[in-house]
């Protein structure tokens, strides 16, 4: 045997074992695969907007196992064409885009259904709705809104069920003269939010109104009296609950404050202990921040003698 023919026939066995190999791969059964893909919505009408339907559907490909580990749903389009439809729940078809694949696919159902909404538009007034504590050296004074009324758009329904709309503040971010931008929430009655709303702006500016905290300090309560007890009787001891106070305002003037008086108290013939109910009087440019009025109770006892009633105490009893 020539050697020719030697390499021809080895040539010829190697041709003959590649077509069986290629007939075979082909010949072996197609796998399937499922891919959940996201769907598309496109050329929604302006003034309507999709309120239902599913987010993703099941796309079948099919080919062999090399094949589809090659595939990803993120090459795959799926999407809904929307032109001209009108607003309600109807059945669409579902389509596929696939570019950049050369296997079989085919969607698990063709058709799924979708709502369609119209939208609606309303003028609401903003609330600003403080939250958290402010810094100790400020005291809050109350914000405005820029602007102060906000176009919320929603589905008719939806719409029907705003029950307010808020900018919330956040009071410890709040400085003097700086102003700040919240996110508009769209709200019903029940605090949560409206789905599918939305606001023009979607962000406001807000104005809050800082000033510097007023300076406190505490002060003992002197009760001031007027007339004098039943003769043979005399006022041997007094109590005052709370004896202090704590009062507001500037630094200069709490520093000319040395204590709170009472409003008079009258023991004109008073024969026996007796506790008054009475009020703090007012101080120019402090601001009383705890109790206004005070319990005294005065203690009445007979003199040892029919001599004239002794003085008062200049202090507080125990």
């Amino acid at each position: 045997m020539s050697r020719d023919k030697v390499i021809l026939g080895a040539v010829s066995l190697i041709m003959a074992l590649l077509l069986w190999l290629q007939v075979d791969t082909q010949r072996a059964p197609a796998k399937q695969r499922e891919l959940a893909v996201r769907v598309e919505t496109r050329n929604v009408p302006a003034d309507m907007i999709v309120t239902r339907g599913p987010r993703t559907v099941k796309v079948i490909a099919e080919g062999t196992t090399e094949q589809l580990d090659r595939i990803t749903a993120e090459q795959i389009a799926a999407f809904v064409d929307f032109q001209n439809a009108g607003s309600g729940l109807q059945r669409y078809l579902v389509q596929l885009s696939t570019p950049r694949i050369n296997v079989p696919l085919r969607l698990q159902r063709a058709y799924e259904q979708f709502e369609l909404s119209r939208m609606e538009s309303r003028a609401f007034k903003l609330s600003v709705e403080p939250r958290g504590i402010v810094a100790g050296d400020l005291r809050y004074e109350g914000a405005s809104a820029d602007p102060e009324t906000v176009s919320i758009s929603a589905p008719e329904q939806a719409l029907a069920k705003v029950n307010f709309v808020r900018a919330m503040l956040d009071l410890s971010k709040i400085r003097p003269g700086e102003t700040m931008t919240a996110k508009v929430e769209v709200l019903d009655k029940d605090g949560r939010p409206i789905p599918f709303a939305s606001s023009d702006p979607e962000e406001v500016t807000l104005r809050p109104a800082v000033a510097a905290a007023p300076a406190t300090n505490r002060f003992l309560i002197t009760p001031q009296w007027q007339g004098q007890p039943a003769f043979g009787h005399e006022v041997t001891a007094f109590t005052v609950r709370p004896n202090q106070v704590e009062a507001a305002g500037s630094p200069a003037v709490l520093a000319r404050v040395q204590r709170i008086e009472t409003e008079p108290i009258d023991l004109s013939g008073l024969r026996e202990t007796t506790t008054f109910t009475v009020k703090l009087k007012r101080v120019d440019g402090i601001r009383l921040t705890g109790e206004t009025s005070v319990r005294v109770t005065v203690v009445v006892g007979a003199t040892a003698s029919s001599a004239p009633p002794s003085p008062l105490p200049e202090g507080p009893g125990p």
